[in-house]
Protein backbone atom coordinates (compact mmCIF):
# COMPACT_ATOMS: atom_id res chain seq x y z
CA UNK A 1 0.00 0.00 0.00
CA UNK A 2 1.35 3.42 -0.99
CA UNK A 3 2.17 5.54 2.06
CA UNK A 4 1.42 9.25 2.07
CA UNK A 5 4.67 11.23 1.84
CA UNK A 6 5.67 13.38 4.81
CA UNK A 7 7.26 16.80 4.42
CA UNK A 8 9.10 18.00 7.53
CA UNK A 9 8.95 21.77 8.14
CA UNK A 10 11.88 22.26 10.54
CA UNK A 11 12.38 24.69 13.40
CA UNK A 12 14.29 27.94 13.65
CA UNK A 13 17.81 26.54 13.83
CA UNK A 14 17.33 23.48 11.64
CA UNK A 15 17.74 24.92 8.12
CA UNK A 16 21.14 25.84 6.75
CA UNK A 17 21.04 29.24 5.06
CA UNK A 18 23.92 30.67 3.02
CA UNK A 19 24.88 33.98 1.44
CA UNK A 20 25.16 33.40 -2.30
CA UNK A 21 26.76 35.25 -5.22
CA UNK A 22 25.09 36.43 -8.42
CA UNK A 23 25.30 32.88 -9.78
CA UNK A 24 23.59 31.37 -6.75
CA UNK A 25 26.82 29.83 -5.48
CA UNK A 26 27.39 29.72 -1.70
CA UNK A 27 29.80 32.37 -0.38
CA UNK A 28 29.47 31.74 3.35
CA UNK A 29 27.12 30.31 5.93
CA UNK A 30 24.65 32.79 7.42
CA UNK A 31 22.57 30.50 9.64
CA UNK A 32 22.76 28.76 12.07
CA UNK A 33 25.32 31.05 13.65
CA UNK A 34 28.75 29.68 14.40
CA UNK A 35 30.50 32.12 16.70
CA UNK A 36 33.70 31.66 18.69
CA UNK A 37 34.14 33.36 22.05
CA UNK A 38 36.99 35.52 20.70
CA UNK A 39 34.67 36.98 18.05
CA UNK A 40 32.48 38.24 20.87
CA UNK A 41 35.06 39.10 23.50
CA UNK A 42 37.73 40.52 21.17
CA UNK A 43 35.90 43.75 20.22
CA UNK A 44 34.76 44.16 23.82
CA UNK A 45 38.19 44.14 25.47
CA UNK A 46 38.74 47.91 25.17
CA UNK A 47 35.23 48.93 26.33
CA UNK A 48 35.45 46.28 29.07
CA UNK A 49 38.71 47.68 30.45
CA UNK A 50 37.27 51.20 30.39
CA UNK A 51 34.13 50.05 32.17
CA UNK A 52 36.10 48.20 34.85
CA UNK A 53 38.43 51.15 35.37
CA UNK A 54 35.68 53.72 35.82
CA UNK A 55 33.05 51.31 37.24
CA UNK A 56 30.33 52.52 34.88
CA UNK A 57 28.99 51.57 31.47
CA UNK A 58 31.25 53.90 29.51
CA UNK A 59 29.95 52.63 26.16
CA UNK A 60 30.28 48.92 26.96
CA UNK A 61 26.59 48.16 26.37
CA UNK A 62 26.68 49.97 23.01
CA UNK A 63 29.78 47.98 22.01
CA UNK A 64 28.07 44.72 22.99
CA UNK A 65 25.02 45.64 20.89
CA UNK A 66 27.28 46.35 17.90
CA UNK A 67 28.93 42.95 18.32
CA UNK A 68 25.54 41.24 18.39
CA UNK A 69 24.42 43.18 15.32
CA UNK A 70 27.60 42.15 13.48
CA UNK A 71 26.98 38.49 14.35
CA UNK A 72 23.60 38.56 12.59
CA UNK A 73 24.65 40.99 9.83
CA UNK A 74 24.16 38.42 7.08
CA UNK A 75 20.57 37.82 8.23
CA UNK A 76 19.59 41.48 8.28
CA UNK A 77 16.33 42.31 6.53
CA UNK A 78 15.17 45.68 5.19
CA UNK A 79 11.88 47.44 6.05
CA UNK A 80 10.23 46.05 2.91
CA UNK A 81 11.03 42.52 4.11
CA UNK A 82 13.78 41.84 1.58
CA UNK A 83 17.16 40.50 2.69
CA UNK A 84 20.15 42.83 2.82
CA UNK A 85 22.26 40.06 1.28
CA UNK A 86 21.19 37.36 -1.20
CA UNK A 87 20.34 34.28 0.85
CA UNK A 88 19.48 30.73 -0.07
CA UNK A 89 18.34 27.82 2.09
CA UNK A 90 20.14 24.55 1.40
CA UNK A 91 17.10 22.60 0.27
CA UNK A 92 17.07 19.04 -1.03
CA UNK A 93 14.44 18.33 -3.67
CA UNK A 94 14.74 14.57 -3.17
CA UNK A 95 13.62 12.15 -0.41
CA UNK A 96 15.69 10.70 2.44
CA UNK A 97 16.19 7.50 0.42
CA UNK A 98 18.52 9.49 -1.84
CA UNK A 99 20.46 11.28 0.92
CA UNK A 100 24.16 10.60 1.24
CA UNK A 101 25.62 9.77 4.65
CA UNK A 102 26.42 13.41 5.44
CA UNK A 103 22.88 14.47 4.65
CA UNK A 104 21.42 11.64 6.72
CA UNK A 105 23.53 12.65 9.71
CA UNK A 106 22.43 16.25 9.30
CA UNK A 107 18.75 15.29 9.24
CA UNK A 108 19.13 13.00 12.24
CA UNK A 109 20.79 15.83 14.16
CA UNK A 110 18.11 18.35 13.20
CA UNK A 111 14.88 16.26 13.24
CA UNK A 112 15.41 12.57 14.09
CA UNK A 113 13.44 10.61 11.49
CA UNK A 114 14.27 6.97 12.27
CA UNK A 115 10.74 5.96 13.26
CA UNK A 116 9.18 8.03 10.50
CA UNK A 117 11.37 6.35 7.88
CA UNK A 118 10.53 2.92 9.29
CA UNK A 119 6.82 3.71 9.16
CA UNK A 120 6.38 5.30 5.73
CA UNK A 121 9.63 4.46 3.94
CA UNK A 122 12.65 6.64 3.28
CA UNK A 123 11.32 7.34 -0.21
CA UNK A 124 8.37 9.15 1.39
CA UNK A 125 10.20 11.43 3.84
CA UNK A 126 11.20 14.93 2.68
CA UNK A 127 12.85 17.89 4.45
CA UNK A 128 11.84 21.41 3.39
CA UNK A 129 14.55 23.87 4.42
CA UNK A 130 13.78 27.61 4.48
CA UNK A 131 15.06 30.98 5.69
CA UNK A 132 13.84 31.21 9.28
CA UNK A 133 13.84 35.02 9.23
CA UNK A 134 12.31 35.44 5.80
CA UNK A 135 8.89 36.23 4.34
CA UNK A 136 6.33 33.71 5.62
CA UNK A 137 3.98 33.99 2.66
CA UNK A 138 6.78 34.02 0.09
CA UNK A 139 8.18 30.82 1.61
CA UNK A 140 4.64 29.41 1.60
CA UNK A 141 4.63 29.87 -2.18
CA UNK A 142 7.90 27.93 -2.36
CA UNK A 143 6.40 25.21 -0.18
CA UNK A 144 3.43 24.88 -2.51
CA UNK A 145 5.78 24.31 -5.46
CA UNK A 146 7.73 21.80 -3.37
CA UNK A 147 4.52 19.92 -2.52
CA UNK A 148 3.66 19.66 -6.21
CA UNK A 149 7.08 18.19 -6.95
CA UNK A 150 6.70 15.66 -4.10
CA UNK A 151 3.28 14.63 -5.39
CA UNK A 152 4.64 14.20 -8.90
CA UNK A 153 7.64 12.21 -7.69
CA UNK A 154 5.69 9.87 -5.43
CA UNK A 155 2.42 9.66 -7.36
CA UNK A 156 0.52 10.56 -4.20
CA UNK A 157 -2.56 12.78 -4.33
CA UNK A 158 -1.83 14.29 -0.91
CA UNK A 159 1.01 14.89 1.54
CA UNK A 160 1.36 15.07 5.30
CA UNK A 161 3.01 18.18 6.74
CA UNK A 162 5.10 17.85 9.90
CA UNK A 163 5.80 21.36 11.26
CA UNK A 164 8.34 21.51 14.09
CA UNK A 165 8.52 24.62 16.28
CA UNK A 166 8.83 27.64 13.92
CA UNK A 167 7.56 25.37 11.16
CA UNK A 168 4.10 26.07 12.58
CA UNK A 169 4.26 29.65 11.29
CA UNK A 170 5.13 28.39 7.81
CA UNK A 171 2.33 25.81 7.94
CA UNK A 172 -0.09 28.54 9.02
CA UNK A 173 0.91 30.82 6.13
CA UNK A 174 0.83 27.96 3.62
CA UNK A 175 -2.57 26.63 4.70
CA UNK A 176 -4.04 30.13 4.74
CA UNK A 177 -3.00 30.60 1.12
CA UNK A 178 -3.36 27.09 -0.30
CA UNK A 179 -5.60 25.09 2.04
CA UNK A 180 -8.46 24.81 -0.42
CA UNK A 181 -6.29 23.03 -2.97
CA UNK A 182 -6.72 19.95 -0.79
CA UNK A 183 -3.10 18.80 -1.09
CA UNK A 184 -2.66 18.22 2.66
CA UNK A 185 -4.02 15.15 4.42
CA UNK A 186 -2.61 15.36 7.95
CA UNK A 187 -0.72 18.09 9.77
CA UNK A 188 1.43 16.46 12.46
CA UNK A 189 2.55 19.29 14.70
CA UNK A 190 5.51 18.88 17.07
CA UNK A 191 5.82 21.73 19.61
CA UNK A 192 4.86 24.08 16.78
CA UNK A 193 4.06 27.77 17.09
CA UNK A 194 0.39 28.21 16.16
CA UNK A 195 -0.43 31.24 18.30
CA UNK A 196 2.93 32.81 18.98
CA UNK A 197 5.24 32.57 21.95
CA UNK A 198 5.93 35.08 24.70
CA UNK A 199 9.64 34.39 24.21
CA UNK A 200 9.46 36.54 21.06
CA UNK A 201 7.47 39.35 22.61
CA UNK A 202 9.78 39.42 25.65
CA UNK A 203 12.79 39.89 23.37
CA UNK A 204 11.06 42.55 21.24
CA UNK A 205 9.88 44.41 24.34
CA UNK A 206 13.11 43.79 26.30
CA UNK A 207 10.91 42.31 29.01
CA UNK A 208 13.41 40.43 31.17
CA UNK A 209 13.52 38.85 34.61
CA UNK A 210 16.66 39.91 36.47
CA UNK A 211 16.22 37.72 39.55
CA UNK A 212 18.98 35.34 38.37
CA UNK A 213 20.72 36.34 35.11
CA UNK A 214 23.15 33.42 35.39
CA UNK A 215 20.27 31.09 34.56
CA UNK A 216 20.50 32.35 30.99
CA UNK A 217 24.16 31.42 30.70
CA UNK A 218 23.43 27.99 32.14
CA UNK A 219 20.57 27.48 29.71
CA UNK A 220 22.81 28.42 26.78
CA UNK A 221 25.16 25.53 27.55
CA UNK A 222 28.23 24.67 29.56
CA UNK A 223 30.67 26.27 27.13
CA UNK A 224 28.82 29.60 27.10
CA UNK A 225 28.45 29.53 30.88
CA UNK A 226 32.19 29.02 31.40
CA UNK A 227 33.06 31.74 28.90
CA UNK A 228 30.81 34.48 30.20
CA UNK A 229 30.04 33.71 33.87
CA UNK A 230 33.16 35.52 35.07
CA UNK A 231 32.36 38.53 32.90
CA UNK A 232 28.88 38.75 34.39
CA UNK A 233 30.37 38.84 37.89
CA UNK A 234 32.62 41.76 36.92
CA UNK A 235 29.93 44.02 35.52
CA UNK A 236 29.06 47.09 37.62
CA UNK A 237 25.52 47.33 38.93
CA UNK A 238 22.94 47.91 36.21
CA UNK A 239 25.28 47.30 33.28
CA UNK A 240 24.13 43.72 32.68
CA UNK A 241 20.51 44.87 32.39
CA UNK A 242 21.40 47.75 30.05
CA UNK A 243 23.60 45.51 27.94
CA UNK A 244 21.00 42.79 27.49
CA UNK A 245 18.31 45.34 26.67
CA UNK A 246 20.44 46.95 23.96
CA UNK A 247 21.45 43.55 22.58
CA UNK A 248 17.78 42.53 22.41
CA UNK A 249 17.01 45.77 20.57
CA UNK A 250 19.85 45.03 18.13
CA UNK A 251 18.50 41.54 17.42
CA UNK A 252 14.97 42.84 17.03
CA UNK A 253 16.07 45.58 14.65
CA UNK A 254 18.24 43.32 12.52
CA UNK A 255 16.23 40.12 12.13
CA UNK A 256 12.86 40.30 13.87
CA UNK A 257 11.06 43.53 13.01
CA UNK A 258 11.50 43.09 9.24
CA UNK A 259 10.69 39.37 9.19
CA UNK A 260 7.11 38.15 8.77
CA UNK A 261 8.21 34.70 9.99
CA UNK A 262 9.11 36.35 13.29
CA UNK A 263 5.88 38.35 13.41
CA UNK A 264 4.12 35.01 13.13
CA UNK A 265 5.64 34.11 16.51
CA UNK A 266 4.28 37.18 18.33
CA UNK A 267 1.47 36.11 20.70
CA UNK A 268 -1.86 37.69 19.95
CA UNK A 269 -2.14 39.39 23.35
CA UNK A 270 1.10 41.33 22.69
CA UNK A 271 0.65 42.03 18.98
CA UNK A 272 -1.13 45.39 19.16
CA UNK A 273 1.56 46.88 21.42
CA UNK A 274 4.44 45.63 19.27
CA UNK A 275 2.66 46.59 16.05
CA UNK A 276 2.41 50.16 17.29
CA UNK A 277 6.02 50.17 18.45
CA UNK A 278 7.59 48.88 15.25
CA UNK A 279 5.32 48.88 12.20
CA UNK A 280 3.49 52.21 12.06
CA UNK A 281 6.41 54.36 10.89
CA UNK A 282 5.34 54.44 7.23
CA UNK A 283 8.26 52.26 6.13
CA UNK A 284 6.83 48.83 6.89
CA UNK A 285 3.64 48.65 4.83
CA UNK A 286 4.44 45.25 3.33
CA UNK A 287 5.52 43.77 6.66
CA UNK A 288 2.49 45.33 8.34
CA UNK A 289 0.04 43.71 5.90
CA UNK A 290 1.56 40.24 6.35
CA UNK A 291 1.87 40.63 10.12
CA UNK A 292 -1.77 41.72 10.36
CA UNK A 293 -2.78 38.66 8.34
CA UNK A 294 -0.86 36.30 10.61
CA UNK A 295 -2.34 37.96 13.68
CA UNK A 296 -5.82 37.53 12.21
CA UNK A 297 -5.10 33.81 11.80
CA UNK A 298 -4.04 33.65 15.46
CA UNK A 299 -7.26 35.32 16.55
CA UNK A 300 -9.53 33.35 14.21
CA UNK A 301 -8.02 29.91 14.70
CA UNK A 302 -11.39 28.18 14.68
CA UNK A 303 -12.04 29.45 11.15
CA UNK A 304 -8.58 28.27 10.12
CA UNK A 305 -9.21 24.76 11.50
CA UNK A 306 -12.64 24.64 9.86
CA UNK A 307 -11.11 25.55 6.51
CA UNK A 308 -8.52 22.77 6.83
CA UNK A 309 -11.17 20.22 7.71
CA UNK A 310 -13.40 21.42 4.90
CA UNK A 311 -10.54 20.71 2.48
CA UNK A 312 -10.18 17.16 3.81
CA UNK A 313 -7.28 17.81 6.18
CA UNK A 314 -6.86 17.15 9.90
CA UNK A 315 -4.64 18.36 12.73
CA UNK A 316 -2.62 16.31 15.22
CA UNK A 317 -0.77 18.30 17.87
CA UNK A 318 2.06 17.20 20.20
CA UNK A 319 2.88 19.65 23.00
CA UNK A 320 5.27 19.93 25.92
CA UNK A 321 4.33 21.55 29.20
CA UNK A 322 5.42 22.01 32.79
CA UNK A 323 8.30 24.42 32.19
CA UNK A 324 8.68 28.17 32.44
CA UNK A 325 9.88 30.11 29.44
CA UNK A 326 13.59 30.45 28.72
CA UNK A 327 15.58 31.92 31.59
CA UNK A 328 15.41 35.72 31.86
CA UNK A 329 12.06 35.96 30.03
CA UNK A 330 9.79 38.33 31.90
CA UNK A 331 6.77 36.18 31.07
CA UNK A 332 8.02 33.40 33.30
CA UNK A 333 4.53 32.59 34.53
CA UNK A 334 3.51 31.32 31.09
CA UNK A 335 3.32 27.52 30.99
CA UNK A 336 5.47 26.22 28.17
CA UNK A 337 8.07 23.72 27.01
CA UNK A 338 10.71 26.35 27.70
CA UNK A 339 10.39 27.97 24.26
CA UNK A 340 6.80 27.73 22.98
CA UNK A 341 3.70 28.50 25.06
CA UNK A 342 1.72 25.31 25.66
CA UNK A 343 -1.51 27.14 24.85
CA UNK A 344 -0.03 28.04 21.45
CA UNK A 345 1.31 24.57 20.60
CA UNK A 346 -2.04 23.02 21.59
CA UNK A 347 -4.20 25.63 19.86
CA UNK A 348 -5.96 26.78 22.96
CA UNK A 349 -5.48 24.48 25.95
CA UNK A 350 -6.27 26.18 29.25
CA UNK A 351 -2.99 26.30 31.17
CA UNK A 352 -2.32 27.16 34.79
CA UNK A 353 0.50 29.64 35.45
CA UNK A 354 3.86 28.05 36.26
CA UNK A 355 3.81 26.72 39.81
CA UNK A 356 0.01 26.54 39.97
CA UNK A 357 -2.62 23.93 39.17
CA UNK A 358 -6.34 23.66 38.50
CA UNK A 359 -8.24 21.82 41.22
CA UNK A 360 -11.10 20.48 39.14
CA UNK A 361 -12.34 20.28 35.58
CA UNK A 362 -15.98 19.78 34.64
CA UNK A 363 -14.91 18.32 31.30
CA UNK A 364 -12.79 15.47 32.64
CA UNK A 365 -9.91 16.54 30.41
CA UNK A 366 -7.58 17.81 33.12
CA UNK A 367 -3.99 16.54 33.14
CA UNK A 368 -3.13 14.27 36.10
CA UNK A 369 -0.91 16.99 37.56
CA UNK A 370 -3.63 19.64 37.19
CA UNK A 371 -1.61 21.98 34.97
CA UNK A 372 -3.49 21.65 31.68
CA UNK A 373 -7.14 21.35 30.66
CA UNK A 374 -7.46 20.05 27.11
CA UNK A 375 -11.18 20.83 26.83
CA UNK A 376 -10.55 24.25 25.28
CA UNK A 377 -8.20 22.97 22.54
CA UNK A 378 -9.54 23.41 19.02
CA UNK A 379 -8.68 19.74 18.38
CA UNK A 380 -9.09 18.14 21.84
CA UNK A 381 -9.44 14.64 20.40
CA UNK A 382 -6.11 14.80 18.56
CA UNK A 383 -3.85 16.75 20.91
CA UNK A 384 -1.25 15.09 23.15
CA UNK A 385 0.61 16.59 26.11
CA UNK A 386 3.99 15.52 27.51
CA UNK A 387 4.66 16.60 31.09
CA UNK A 388 8.08 18.07 31.84
CA UNK A 389 8.93 18.00 28.15
CA UNK A 390 11.58 20.48 27.05
CA UNK A 391 11.28 21.99 23.58
CA UNK A 392 14.55 20.75 22.09
CA UNK A 393 14.34 17.49 24.04
CA UNK A 394 11.45 16.33 21.84
CA UNK A 395 14.26 15.00 19.62
CA UNK A 396 15.09 12.47 22.33
CA UNK A 397 11.54 11.52 23.30
CA UNK A 398 11.20 8.26 21.41
CA UNK A 399 7.56 7.81 22.47
CA UNK A 400 6.64 11.15 20.89
CA UNK A 401 8.58 10.29 17.73
CA UNK A 402 6.84 6.90 17.54
CA UNK A 403 3.50 8.69 17.91
CA UNK A 404 4.35 10.94 14.96
CA UNK A 405 5.25 7.90 12.87
CA UNK A 406 2.00 6.16 13.82
CA UNK A 407 -0.09 9.18 12.84
CA UNK A 408 1.77 9.45 9.52
CA UNK A 409 1.44 5.78 8.60
CA UNK A 410 -1.89 4.57 10.00
CA UNK A 411 -5.10 6.13 8.56
CA UNK A 412 -7.08 4.31 11.25
CA UNK A 413 -5.21 6.14 14.00
CA UNK A 414 -7.41 9.18 14.43
CA UNK A 415 -6.85 10.54 17.92
CA UNK A 416 -6.20 10.16 21.61
CA UNK A 417 -8.66 7.27 21.93
CA UNK A 418 -7.12 5.22 19.11
CA UNK A 419 -4.47 3.39 21.16
CA UNK A 420 -3.97 3.35 24.95
CA UNK A 421 -0.23 3.02 24.31
CA UNK A 422 -0.32 6.72 23.38
CA UNK A 423 -2.35 8.45 26.10
CA UNK A 424 -3.35 12.08 25.78
CA UNK A 425 -1.35 12.99 28.88
CA UNK A 426 2.06 11.40 29.00
CA UNK A 427 5.45 11.91 30.59
CA UNK A 428 8.76 12.60 28.90
CA UNK A 429 12.24 11.17 28.58
CA UNK A 430 15.41 11.73 26.59
CA UNK A 431 17.31 8.68 25.32
CA UNK A 432 19.91 10.61 23.34
CA UNK A 433 22.80 10.48 25.84
CA UNK A 434 22.40 6.76 26.38
CA UNK A 435 22.11 6.08 22.66
CA UNK A 436 25.16 8.18 21.80
CA UNK A 437 27.50 6.96 24.55
CA UNK A 438 26.97 3.73 26.46
CA UNK A 439 24.72 1.89 24.00
CA UNK A 440 27.11 1.99 20.99
CA UNK A 441 30.01 0.91 23.19
CA UNK A 442 27.98 -1.96 24.61
CA UNK A 443 26.85 -3.15 21.19
CA UNK A 444 30.42 -2.96 19.86
CA UNK A 445 31.68 -5.49 22.41
CA UNK A 446 32.93 -8.69 20.75
CA UNK A 447 31.07 -11.62 22.33
CA UNK A 448 34.01 -13.91 21.60
CA UNK A 449 36.21 -11.83 23.89
CA UNK A 450 33.69 -11.95 26.77
CA UNK A 451 33.20 -14.60 29.40
CA UNK A 452 29.91 -16.44 29.51
CA UNK A 453 28.86 -14.34 32.48
CA UNK A 454 29.80 -11.12 30.69
CA UNK A 455 27.90 -12.15 27.55
CA UNK A 456 24.85 -12.82 29.70
CA UNK A 457 25.18 -9.40 31.36
CA UNK A 458 25.50 -7.68 27.97
CA UNK A 459 22.41 -9.48 26.69
CA UNK A 460 20.50 -8.56 29.85
CA UNK A 461 21.32 -4.86 29.46
CA UNK A 462 20.33 -4.86 25.79
CA UNK A 463 17.06 -6.59 26.65
CA UNK A 464 16.43 -3.91 29.28
CA UNK A 465 17.03 -1.26 26.65
CA UNK A 466 14.66 -2.90 24.18
CA UNK A 467 12.00 -3.21 26.90
CA UNK A 468 12.48 0.45 27.81
CA UNK A 469 12.03 1.51 24.18
CA UNK A 470 8.82 -0.50 23.88
CA UNK A 471 7.32 1.48 26.75
CA UNK A 472 5.43 4.41 25.28
CA UNK A 473 3.81 5.49 28.55
CA UNK A 474 6.49 7.57 30.21
CA UNK A 475 7.17 8.70 33.76
CA UNK A 476 10.39 10.65 33.27
CA UNK A 477 14.10 9.98 32.91
CA UNK A 478 14.61 7.92 36.07
CA UNK A 479 14.50 4.54 34.29
CA UNK A 480 16.71 5.81 31.47
CA UNK A 481 19.26 7.25 33.91
CA UNK A 482 19.30 4.04 35.94
CA UNK A 483 19.88 1.87 32.86
CA UNK A 484 22.59 4.20 31.61
CA UNK A 485 24.33 3.96 34.98
CA UNK A 486 24.22 0.14 34.88
CA UNK A 487 25.62 0.12 31.34
CA UNK A 488 28.39 2.52 32.34
CA UNK A 489 29.28 0.42 35.38
CA UNK A 490 29.47 -2.75 33.28
CA UNK A 491 31.64 -1.08 30.64
CA UNK A 492 33.91 0.36 33.34
CA UNK A 493 34.24 -3.08 34.87
CA UNK A 494 35.31 -4.55 31.53
CA UNK A 495 37.84 -1.82 30.89
CA UNK A 496 39.14 -1.98 34.43
CA UNK A 497 38.75 1.78 34.75
CA UNK A 498 36.56 3.09 37.53
CA UNK A 499 34.16 5.90 36.81
CA UNK A 500 33.06 8.61 39.16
Amino acid sequence: MQKTPVIILPGIGQSRVQVVDENGQAVRDAWPLSVEAEQVLGPLKGPLMKMMLFRRDGGFSDAAARVIASMVEDLTSLPDGSSKYPLKAQRWEFPVSEYDEKQKKYLDRMVPSKFLVEAVGAENVFFFAYHSFGDAFGIADELDAYIQSVKARTGSEKVHLMPVSLGGVLALAYLDRYCEKGDVDRVISVAAVWGGTHLTSDIMEANFDWSDPKKTLHALGEKTEKTFAGLLDMLPEGVAETTLTKCAEAIAGAIAVNSTMMWGTVPRDRYVVLRQKYLLDGQHEKILAAADRLHKLHVEQQDFVDRLRGAGGSLFLLCGYGKRLFALCGSGEVLSDGIVDTSSASMGAKCAPVGHTFEVSDSGTLSPDGMVDAATCLCPDSTWFFAGQGHDAFAGNDAALRLCARIASDPGFTGVESDPAFPQFNGSRDLRKLEKTELPRLMALDDEELTEQQRAKKAELLEEYDALCRKTILTGNSETDALRARMAAFLAELSGIGEA
